[in-house]
């Protein structure tokens, strides 16, 4: 019986392994050059700094209909959030955006700004956009 079993035993290992399998959800592409209606800004703000801006966007795409620019203290896009609460990063000589969280807001913006602490929204003009 031994001699029967030892066989699937040595095999078994490789097959365990062999059936692991990696899955990546794809980045949705973010919503490209066609520009959204801003539906709200705000500036995002920890330990009394401001650490850039959020832009939330309305979009006539299929599939999308709220979308969260983040952009830096100069106001460059360094990411964003879908309205499902998934945050990704433009990374250098990237072709894709890299999923950094899927939180709340709050602990989305700290992943993207990288900051501890807890980071506040204040609302501005939909219309304000800091001179760079």
């Amino acid at each position: 019986m031994l001699r029967v079993l030892l066989p699937f035993f040595l095999l078994l290992p490789l097959l365990l392994l062999a059936s692991c399998t990696e899955t990546r959800e794809n980045a949705p592409a973010p919503p490209g050059p066609v520009e959204g209606k801003v539906l709200a800004r705000y500036r995002a703000e920890s330990g009394g700094r401001t650490l850039g801006f959020v832009v939330e966007l309305a979009f006539p795409a299929p599939g999308i209909s709220r979308y969260f620019r983040i952009e830096d203290g100069r106001s460059q896009d360094i990411g964003f959030v879908t309205e499902t609460g998934v945050a990704y990063r433009f990374e250098p000589h990237q072709s894709e955006p890299v999923h950094v969280a899927t939180d709340t807001m709050e602990r989305n913006l700290r992943a993207l700004f990288g900051v501890d602490g807890p980071v506040t929204l204040v609302q501005l003009e939909p219309a304000s956009r800091p001179a760079p």
